[in-house]
């Protein structure tokens, strides 16, 4: 289906429309409907059952009246009007001249009453209204009952929509004639009905709670989407808002509120103020339904319409104020109710589509077009301004602002909703951008880190090496003189002999701290062993109970007057195990030392190899002074030597290195008192047996 897209196709089409019926209106005396033939009206019966009667096919229209003839000109049949039978409501259409009606009225009983003439027009200056009662051959009684309308300091009005209300008193007379003698109107097609005093507070009644309802309804909804709007910054929210607001205010004028205001207030000022309001409805009209329908029709032209549209109400706006709202009001209806059915029929054309769109928008569109149409067509004479006609103007109203809050309220919250989401996934953008920044200034920083700790940690394994290469090279040209030393201490005590004297005792001390240097000496050669290889073990397969025996063999031929056994439990003779002997011959020579030096000349030392499943441990066990309880967690730590060995020389550093050696073999150092007094170290190793 061909779509039009061109703007300047539908601004053409609404001004010509908006010209013809300019032209319709402005014809003096066009469409006088349910016009019908002769001089013979129905008469309006009141009997005593008498209930509210209608107007309509009791009217007779009086033409042909001079401007200088008045009602009893009319009354005694001078002059050249004719009078022509109605059988439905007038359709005056606009008219500047003044128009007579009669109704001939019967009394069906003999009791008078009061009763209340109110009539519906569409537009409408003023109403003069006659009561003439004929008595036979008499002359008619002319009496005037009222004027009524909105130009009459005197007019009485229900104060709910256009009632004109005029209460009078029936005459003796069975037969009367109603005479009305309306002014200069403006598109006016005029309903009316006489009832009693009941029906018309009835009447009243039921207009004032529909009314006061009515504009309840509006400004709660003007007073939400203004919340929402604050909430939400939708323009929707904002245009709707303004356009029920200005809907309550065109309901307000009509029924008279300005009158609890404190200052009077002038009548043709209100008409205007009426007929702007609606104009100004009708614009943020334009404007929501611009701003809605971008989001589902898409059509340029056409979405292009409203901006032309606002344009031409607001130049009719200002042609209001100017005075010339009576002429102005049928045509900016109609330019409004074009432009609706367009988007109603653009509406439902791309739904039909296939086109996924509101059916709350579709069918709230279609009820507020039937409503400006049906009010138009009140204005232009085509529909009474009667009950069915304001039923459909109120009820499509209602539904269609009822719909459109309800699609707004779901479209506000949808809308929330995607802004909550929005705004989650911008913090969570700004979270992960300054994630990333951190993690970029973290890696920075540790990768600076990483370096300056790579080269405090080169400078330090070069530092550590030279230490150690120095230790290691002082410590063997120590060796040399202390072994010198130490022969000479020997060829000494050999020519003293045994006898004691001061000789003897000066090289009981030479001697003693010869053995204090070279342990010192073998100390830092151990440390400086271990430390070359980084503190990783260089493992081999040996046969675990052979390299076991040479290590505290060597121990033993240093200490040849000590005691010390060697006993195996649960090993095999020929087991094989995956060690560092070299590693573990330090480690269990300092166990073997240690035990020997804190403990009596004649107290034996025990070592016992025990083994399970891969786990190796060799414990050393003696009767020397132990360690204080308090003080065990601490003997392992680097040159710690415990309170009770202040009288024994030691550098404190041989259960560190056996510790340092169990770690890597991925072992432990236990060290515990023994129950019956001494020390037990127990040095556990992973032994990595050979099947078998």
């Amino acid at each position: 289906m061909y779509i039009i897209q061109d703007k300047r196709f539908y601004v053409c089409l609404v001004v010509a429309c908006a010209a013809v019926f300019a032209a319709i209106i402005l014809i003096p005396n066009w469409n006088r409907l349910e016009r019908g033939h002769g001089a013979s009206p129905r008469v309006l019966t009141i009997g005593p059952d008498f209930t509210r009667k209608s107007l309509a096919g009791h009217l007779v229209l009086v033409e042909g009246v001079a401007p200088h003839e008045g009602i009893e000109d009319i009354v005694s049949g001078r002059g050249t009007h004719r009078e022509i039978a109605l059988s439905g409501n007038l359709a005056l259409g606009y008219r500047t001249d003044e128009t007579w009606l009669k109704v001939e009225m019967e009394r069906a009983d003999f009791r008078r009453r009061n009763l209340f003439l109110w009539m519906q027009p569409s537009v409408l200056d003023h109403v003069r209204v006659y009561l003439v009662e004929r008595h036979g051959l008499d002359a008619p009684r002319i009496t005037e009952i009222g004027q009524i309308g909105d130009n009459d300091p005197d007019y009485l009005w229900n104060g709910v929509g256009s009632y004109l209300i005029l209460e009078y008193k029936e005459p003796v007379s069975q037969y009367y004639d109603l005479y009305f003698n309306i002014g200069s109107t403006s598109s006016i097609l005029l309903s009316g009905h006489i009832g009693t005093v009941e029906q018309f507070n009835n009447r009243m009644y039921a207009s004032d709670l529909t009314v006061g309802f009515y504009i309840s309804f509006l400004m709660t909804v003007s007073f939400i989407f203004v919340v929402l709007f604050f909430r939400s910054f939708s323009k929707n929210a904002l245009y709707f808002a303004l356009f029920s607001f200005m809907y309550a205010v065109n309901i307000m004028i009509p029924a008279r509120m300005y009158e609890l205001l404190p200052v009077a207030v002038d009548m043709n000022v209100m008409d205007i103020v009426n007929v702007q309001s609606l104009i100004l409805l009708h614009i943020a009209g334009a404007l929501f339904f611009r701003q809605y329908f971008e989001l589902w029709i898409t059509n340029e032209g056409l979405n292009s319409l409203s901006l032309w549209l606002c344009a031409m109400l607001l130049a009719m706006a200002i042609g209001a104020g100017l005075g010339g709202w009576q002429a102005i009001m049928p045509i900016e209806l109609g330019v409004v109710a074009i432009a609706l059915w367009l988007y109603f029929f653009e509406y439902v054309r791309q739904f039909l589509s296939g086109r996924k769109l509101s059916r709350a928008g579709l069918l709230g569109t279609g009820l507020y077009s039937v409503e400006v149409s049906t009010y138009h067509l009140i204005l232009i004479g085509a529909v009474a301004p009667d009950g069915p006609s304001l039923s459909i103007i109120y009820l499509a109203n209602a539904l269609f602002i009822l719909l459109f809050t309800l699609g707004l309220i779901e479209e506000a919250a949808v809308q929330e909703r995607r802004n909550r989401l929005s705004l989650n996934l911008r913090l969570a953008r700004r979270a992960e951008q300054t994630a990333v920044r951190l993690a970029r200034e973290m890696t920075r920083e540790l990768e600076e880190a990483k370096v300056a700790a790579e080269k405090a940690l080169e400078t330090e394994r070069r530092a550590q090496a030279e230490q150690l290469r120095f230790v290691d090279v002082i410590s063997h040209q120590l060796l040399t003189p202390v072994a010198v030393i130490k022969s000479s201490v020997a060829s000494l005590r050999r020519s003293v002999g045994e006898a004691g004297g001061d000789d003897a005792m000066r090289l009981q001390r030479i001697e003693t701290a010869v053995r204090r240097l070279r342990e010192t000496i073998d100390v830092s050669l151990v440390r400086s062993r271990i430390s070359s290889v980084g503190g990783r073990a260089r493992k081999r397969k040996v046969v675990l109970v052979t390299e076991l025996q040479k290590i505290v063999e060597r121990s033993c031929r240093l200490f040849p007057s000590r005691d010390v056994t060697l006993e195996f439990d649960n090993l095999d003779l020929s087991a094989r195990a995956n060690i560092d002997v070299e590693m573990l011959g330090i480690a269990i020579g300092n166990l073997i030392d240690n035990a020997l030096k804190f403990s009596d000349r004649e107290e034996p030392v025990a070592v016992t190899v025990s083994r399970d499943g891969d786990e190796l441990s060799i414990a050393v066990r003696d009767r020397g002074i132990g360690v204080p309880v308090d003080e065990i967690p601490k003997v392992k730590e680097r040159y710690y030597r415990g309170s009770n060995a202040a009288s024994y020389f030691g550098t404190g550093l041989g259960l560190d290195i056996v510790n340092q050696v169990a770690l890597a073999h991925g072992g432990r150092l236990e060290v515990e008192n023994a129950p019956v007094g001494g020390l037990v170290a127990r040095l556990a190793i992973v032994g990595e047996f050979d099947p078998g």
